[in-house]
């Protein structure tokens, strides 16, 4: 019986070539990477918990540092979902306009979360600066702020350029060309 059991495959055919190669190897490092975050940050939390109630002794700063990883685990994630093309769509569209209209819709809404992506790439930008001329710092350890906001800035920034190369990847899919 459990013979015939197989993963269950992805909805789009996995794309030959550098480019999705690299896209590939880009979302799936950053999924691993978000998931073990994950993982890492509640392992700390349960550790913290059972510390202080077995020793009354938390983890000195693993607040600090737990709720700052979250922002990188965050931005993580928006890597990750750019390989399942995750943007808004309207099906609607394709059943009144057809599927070459839906396709293009379905590019349209493509491009819109790449631009998406590089706008809040480029505030999380402005934001890191802001915190890093402010000299901000963690409450409990007074680590500096900034290098966790810069982290969470690459981290968009290659979601903006996963979603880019997604496009080019499946683009001409998309506009109903192939």
């Amino acid at each position: 019986m459990a013979d015939n059991i197989k993963p269950a495959a992805s909805t789009r055919p996995e794309k030959a070539g550098p480019l999705a190669s690299f896209h590939r190897t880009l979302t799936r490092t950053t999924a691993i990477a978000s998931m073990m975050g994950l993982f890492l940050v509640a392992l700390v939390t349960v550790c913290d918990v059972l510390m202080r109630w077995f020793f009354s002794q938390p983890i000195h700063g693993a607040m600090d540092i737990a709720g700052t990883a979250i922002i990188l685990i965050a931005a993580a994630s928006f890597v990750a979902g750019s390989s399942a093309a995750a943007h808004v769509s309207l099906p609607v569209a394709g059943y009144v306009l057809g599927p070459r209209a839906s396709k293009i819709f379905d590019w349209i809404g493509a491009l819109s979360m790449t631009i998406f992506m590089g706008a809040i790439a480029y505030y999380l930008l402005l934001h890191s600066y802001e915190m890093a001329e402010e000299n901000r710092q963690l409450s409990v350890l007074g680590w500096p702020v900034a290098p966790w906001w810069y982290g969470a800035t690459i981290l968009i920034g290659l979601s903006a350029l996963a979603h880019l190369v997604e496009l080019f990847v499946s683009g001409d899919e998309r506009a109903g060309i192939a």
